[in-house]
Parts: C-alpha cells; structure tokens; sequence
C-alpha cells in the first residue's frame, strides 16, 4: 500500500524517532528496528532460501545494506535482484514493524494492522518502506483469490508487494494505479511458488488466517529444503557437513516411507523458525560465533556419533576414543569462539528448562528482539534468542524437540560429565551410548508402527536396515526397545518380526543400567 504524505518520521516499534536522514546511494537497506532479523528472513523466503543472499555494513550503525548474488533465477528471484542490483535512482529502506505499530497518514496515525505494510514516495532520494512482520499479531493477514476465497497475505509476500512499490518508485515506473500494479507483481511471485494468485482487481483483505498458507517451495517440500542454520553457521550450503546431512535426509526419504514421513514433519516445524535464526546470525557476527560454537557444532557433533553408533560395529575402546576425540575438538571449538567450557553447562540447563516448560505447553507467537548491541554475545543470551525463535513458532515442535533438543542435551550432558571427570571415559561413553539407543526408541515416526501392517512394517525394517541401522549391536538394541515400548500395541508378534528381519537376536533377559548423566 502506498502512503502519500508530504512528510513521515521513523517508527521503531510503534514509536516516532527522530526524522529520516536522507541517503543518496540505491539500493536496498534493513534499518535496525527489533525486527531487522524477521526482514532479513522474509526476504530469503522470497528467494526461496538462496545462498546469494547477504549483508553488508554501510558504517550507519541504523542501516544494513542487503546484496543479493542469484546462485539460479526464478522470476520471483529475478525480480528481487533486479530491486537490489538495478534501481539506481533511489535508496529503498525496509523497516519491520510489529503489530502495535501506528504509522503516520495525512489524516493521523493508524494501526499497521489495518493496512498489513506501507511504501512511502521518495523523499531526499529515500524510499521507506514499512511492514508488519508478526501478520497481525499471529493471526496472519488475508487477501481474496479470483473467487472470493480468503488466501493468505504471509509477511514475505507483504514485503515482497511492498518492494514492487519501491522498485517502481526508484526506477520512475510507478503507475496511476500503483496498488493493481504491485498486486500484478506479487501474482508473479505467486505463480512462481505455486501460490493461489489473489484477484488484483479486489483489495479487499485484514486480519484472519485463510485456509492455506503460502510459502516458497523449499519451505514445504520434503526432503527439498536446505539446512539454513548449518549453512549460515558455516558459511556454505556446499560445506562437508552440510552435505553430509542432505545425503543422510536424502537416502532416509528415498528409501524408507518412515524416514520420508518424519522429514515432511520435521521440515514444517523446522522452516518455520530456521529462517529467523540464520537471518540473525547474517546479521550478527557475534551471535553466529555463539550459537556455531555452542549449538550447532554439537548438534553435528551428535549426529557424527549417531552414525559411529548405529552404522559400525566397534569395540567399547573404539567408541570411547571417538567420544574423547570429538569432546577434545568440541573444547578446542569453543576456545576458538572466545568461549570456555562453562558453556556446555549453560546450554545443557537451558534445554532442560525448554524441555520442562516451553516445548509442554502452548506457546503464544512472538518475535523475539535480536541481542544486537555489543561486538559480543555471551552464551546464555545467544542461546536464549534461539530458543526464543523457537518457541515462536505456533505449530507443533515434536520433531525438533526429538531431532535437535533431545540429542544436544544428551551429548552436552556427556560433555560436562567428561569436563568435570565424573567417570571413566568408557563408563561415560557406554552411557552415551544407550542414551542415544533410548532416543532412537521414542522416534516421532515409531510410533506408528501400531498403524502399519505387518508387512509394511517388515519393508521398513529392511530399509533401515539397508540404509540407516546397519551395526548389528545396535539393531539388537534398538529392537528390545522398540518390543517394551510398542510390543503390546500391535496385533502380530512384533519380537518375532524383528528377528526374521535379522534386528533381534535370540531372546535374552534386559540388563539394568545406571545412567547418572
């Protein structure tokens, strides 16, 4: 929506600040409201998550300038670099706002929630762009379809209809009717994510959800979507280890409907708060340091002993040598970052506390601000905003409460018992060991197994065990719980089935454990 005024102010957070100065060099900037982190995300999922995206300082502590390098072009892609790298006249800068934000017309304040985004003309060769990037609170915006049908107005499209105006603007090509001309543009970027287009001849719209919700395609595609948070703490979609978890993914749901099922569901709880953390990690130099030494190292960590666990057959010595040998350069990461290993224990209390409260029960959506500020963060404020954007998020959290927080808290666990010599290395790992064993049991996708018909389930078996489960110590393991958790809940004999797929071994009576971490 365009907002003809002679004059506006800068709003932060619904505040009025002092006036704009003015900038003569184009292209595309983020000013720093709170929500500068939530702009910087809308806008990769404009680009539908492509690494070209990126930041650059422009010495104005207000101001971040965005750059934007197409890895391929899409029109939706095409038309984003085209704001960033081809206006040439105008500056256009993009603040997000919140819903309680008012923003100033020639006939007084109004709410940004009866208008979703405002583009302001230039003034002193500034564009100012103004969105609302909570969508109402929550209750998300709506826009009508060429039926009348409510279809859903996300904040990234909001932006992204904003952004036609601004393009428009700068380039001396806005319209006498500039609102058909941005909504003709948002219809480009809507066709082009296979989006229900929205009837540009009808304005109508407000607050309220519509039936489906509109997102870039690897947003929503199983096994499509990039890993943002690894690929913005290590700089590189192409990165090793970055790889290694799309090929894991990849072979999962290619050969095995269980592992096909978990990553749809994991990726749609996953998509909805990674974009946010990796923006602000593009953002903040000192919080990607943080959370890639504290969170996402170990994260990789874990999933590297993961595999070590259920793929070789190795002695007790072996395994507790690559346990020492991962916790050693774990440390080594973490003095590396500035951290000492004091972090570990900070994490690890945290997760316990989500696991506890956050994750157990329903969690209002909010926008946590950024920790910007200082050139450092400490441990306990990085991991904070995390977890915040995690909690952010509406829909369920039961695969990235089993996938990310479970492990990391049993693998951080282990760190802090070695750290403090609690035990003997090989005592310590054994346990690790069985931790990881009894995490793998409770998997979302298992507990399906009471749904499926025994020969479906007997398919599953064997392309886990193809695939994923290929130590047999392991599969041995893995199988006696699966019979105590799942045993009484199917109508065939799940030991039985087990044993023919070659997971379960001759019957043996369980062992009791101590597990003191």
């Amino acid at each position: 929506m365009i907002i003809r005024i002679s004059e506006y102010r800068r709003l932060e957070g619904g505040e009025a600040s002092t006036s704009m100065t003015p900038r003569v060099l184009m292209p595309l900037y983020v000013g720093f409201t709170g929500y500068a982190s939530q702009v910087l995300a809308d806008m990769l999922k404009i680009v539908d998550g492509d690494g070209g995206l990126g930041t650059s300082s422009t010495g104005d502590p207000g101001l971040l300038q965005v750059t934007y390098k197409a890895t391929t072009l899409t029109p939706t892609r095409q038309y984003f670099d085209r704001v960033v790298n081809g206006t040439p006249n105008d500056s256009v800068v993009v603040y997000g706002l919140d819903n309680t934000a008012l923003i100033p017309t020639s006939s007084g304040q109004v709410a940004i929630t009866s208008l979703a985004g405002v583009t302001y003309p230039p003034q002193s060769s500034t564009i100012n762009i103004f969105y609302d990037v909570t969508g109402c609170g929550g209750s998300d915006y709506y826009v009508v379809d060429l039926g009348g049908i409510k279809v859903d107005f996300e904040p990234w499209i909001c932006l992204f209809h904003e952004l036609s105006h601004g393009y428009h603007y700068a380039t001396g090509t806005i319209s006498n009717n500039p609102e058909l001309q941005a909504e003709q543009d948002e219809n480009v970027a809507r066709a082009d994510y296979g989006c229900t287009v929205r009837n540009q001849y009808n304005h109508i719209g407000g607050c309220g959800a519509a039936p489906t919700t509109c997102l870039p395609p690897s947003y929503r595609t199983k096994g499509k979507g990039s890993c943002l948070i690894v690929t913005a703490a290590l700089g590189s979609a192409e990165e090793p280890r970055v790889r290694r978890l799309r090929e894991m993914r990849d072979s999962l749901v290619e050969k095995s409907t269980l592992g096909a099922m978990f990553f749809e569901s994991f990726e749609a709880e996953y998509y909805r708060f990674s974009p946010l953390v990796a923006a602000a990690m593009r953002l903040s130099p000192a919080l990607h340091g943080v959370l890639k030494a504290a969170l996402v190292s170990p994260v990789l960590d874990v999933i590297q002993l993961l595999e070590s666990h259920v793929q070789q057959e190795s002695s007790n010595t072996g395994w507790a040598a690559l346990v020492q040998k991962t916790a050693d350069q774990h440390r080594a990461e973490l003095l590396k970052a500035g951290l000492g290993p004091e972090a570990d224990s900070i994490v690890l209390e945290k997760l316990r506390a989500l696991r506890t409260n956050a994750l157990q029960s329903p969690h209002a959506r909010g926008l946590p601000p950024a920790p910007w500020g200082s050139a450092s963060i400490d441990v306990g404020s990085g991991v904070d905003y995390f977890l915040a954007c995690l909690c952010a998020v509406r829909e369920p959290r039961d695969h990235i409460a089993w996938a990310i927080c479970e492990p990391l808290e049993i693998w951080l666990s282990a760190l802090v018992a070695l750290a403090a010599a609690e035990d003997t290395v090989d005592s310590i790992a054994e346990q690790l060991a069985r931790r990881i064993t009894a995490w793998l049991v409770h998997a979302p996708t298992f507990s399906l197994l009471g749904k499926a018909s025994q020969v479906a389930v007997a398919g599953e078996l064997r392309a886990l065990g193809e695939t994923f489960l290929t130590a047999s110590a392991t599969r041995q393991s893995i199988s006696e719980g699966l019979v105590a958790e799942y045993g009484n809940h199917v109508d065939y004999d799940l030991a039985e089935l087990l044993r023919s797929a070659e997971f379960l071994g001759k019957k043996t009576e369980p062992t009791s454990h101590d597990d003191r971490y």
